[in-house]
């Protein structure tokens, strides 16, 4: 019999495929599935890892879509209570009966938060009718909850009461293969307008792209449009385009229209409201500069997306201040000057930044020592428990 020290587990997270066409780059939570699983690969205390999927869909013998790399991996719910020993929950829940199944099997179950939860709770409860049944309290239905460093101390609470069991911070993980995969799609299709970096435009003026989904208060545009605003008012020739993406439900409503009107670079002509467009496209098409605000949410796989082609980004997350220019809180004042150095100087130190972001994106990534010590550090917590 193993020691727990060296005991191997074998591993599976989450997911809820239900298109076997869905790309996995258009969705973060997918990301995280695949590239967490590539993590416990890699941990000396893992012997096996898995994908379960928690849908009934099914891939053709000659499937070559976005999964077909990742397919060696999937399990059913029913291999899964003979392969496993531990469940990680992601981005799909048991019900009761297969909750009562992984018990009886003697697997244990974690719950890994990586989005915003308790924010999107208050606000579901606040303004929205439909139930989501996430929150009854479940004790003893999971042994740990793993949460991502940004939203751990602000939301391990709603997880230390539902679930009844310890809470605890896990690394965030990133992999630039996704961004990569798109934009060499695109570099195929066209290698001259799709370069697939950011090639500098040479030109003073620069055109800014906000990126925000605009669905709850965690990530609006609307700080960023002032940011553009003051910008545009004390360095009005630094500014050639600023595009508002994923407005299209909002542009429309009075109170945006009565503030965006007001606007001296909106009367210019020089702000555009736009719906969501492919990031990749969007940013190889209108983009000099990447301007972000958030609030709590202070790690992103956008500007590390970004920033790997060679994008500067803005932004005021404090988590990753070393990441291009950061500015605090709402700081609108710093953010305009960021776009007044970025218009003066940038071209110039483009290759300088484009290898410093890609440096710093490493200690994202799978390979990251720390990142696979982290999870093994988590998983023999939870099998020792």
């Amino acid at each position: 019999m193993t020691t727990p020290a060296t005991r191997k587990v074998r591993i599976a997270i989450t997911i809820n495929l239900t298109d076997p066409d869905a790309s996995l780059f258009g969705n973060g939570l997918k990301q995280n599935v695949v590239t967490l699983r590539d993590v416990f690969a890699r941990c000396a205390n893992v012997s096996d890892s898995y994908i379960i999927n928690f849908s009934n869909i099914s891939f053709p013998p000659d499937y070559k879509g976005p999964w077909k790399d990742y397919l060696k991996y999937f399990i059913s719910f029913e291999e899964a209570l003979e392969k496993c020993d531990l469940i990680v929950l992601a981005t799909a829940k048991p019900n009761k009966d297969q909750a009562a199944k992984i018990k009886k099997a003697g697997i244990k179950t974690v719950n890994h938060i990586m989005g915003p939860e308790l924010a999107i709770m208050t606000e579901h409860i606040l303004f929205k009718d439909d139930p989501r049944n996430l929150y009854v309290r479940d004790r003893d239905s999971v042994s740990a909850t793993w949460i991502s460093p940004h939203f751990f101390e602000r939301d391990r609470c709603l997880f230390e009461t539902v679930n009844g069991c310890p809470s605890y911070e896990a690394p965030y993980i990133w992999s630039p293969a996704f961004i990569d995969s798109d934009v060499k799609k695109l570099n195929e299709a066209d290698p001259v307008k799709y370069p697939g970096k950011y090639v500098p435009s040479k030109d003073k003026q620069k055109r800014i792209s906000v990126f925000e989904p605009n669905i709850d208060y965690i990530k609006t545009s609307l700080v960023s449009v002032m940011a553009i605003e003051k910008a545009y008012r004390e360095y009005p020739d630094s500014i050639l385009t600023s595009r508002i993406f994923c407005t299209a439900r909002i542009s429309s409503k009075k109170d945006m229209i009565d503030f965006v009107t007001g606007l001296d670079v909106y009367r210019a002509k020089k702000m555009l409201f736009n719906k969501r467009y492919p990031i990749t496209f969007a940013l190889q098409t209108y983009t000099d500069i990447m301007l972000s605000h958030q609030n709590q949410c202070e790690l992103n796989y956008l500007w590390l997306d970004a920033a790997w082609l060679g994008y500067p980004v803005i932004h005021n997350s404090h988590m990753m201040a070393d990441l291009g220019w950061y500015y605090k809180d709402n700081d609108i004042a710093t953010a305009s000057r960021h776009i007044k150095h970025l218009a003066d100087n940038f071209d110039d130190q483009h290759e300088d930044y484009l290898t410093k972001s890609r440096e710093y994106a490493a200690r994202f990534m799978i390979d990251n020592p720390q990142n696979i010590t982290g999870y093994e550090k988590l998983i023999s917590q939870v099998m020792d428990c």
